[in-house]
């Protein structure tokens, strides 16, 4: 099971940031598996949140802003694939 984990591509530091990656383990993914719909909801929305109110204090604005857009797209592809079950 541990291989499902597992990362194999290439850092990003935007989509596959080195850090989220300890050990080799891919973190969101393992999130992404582990979590309720609703848990990984509420999880992308924090994140959204807290890159857009603070792209602008850390001194890289733009970065900030493509990982809130990351986030934004997970929410975005969550909601998507839950208005294609109804």
């Amino acid at each position: 099971m541990a291989s499902d984990n597992r990362i194999n591509k290439p850092h990003d530091d935007i989509n596959t940031p080195a850090h989220y990656h300890s050990g080799g383990i891919d973190v969101i993914g393992f999130a992404e598996r582990q979590f309720s719909k609703e848990q990984l909801i509420g999880s992308h929305r924090i994140n959204v949140l807290k890159y857009v109110t603070r792209f602008d204090k850390k001194g890289q604005p733009l970065k900030d802003l493509q990982k809130a857009r990351a986030y934004l797209d997970k929410l975005i592809k969550i909601m998507g694939d839950e208005s294609d079950e109804v």
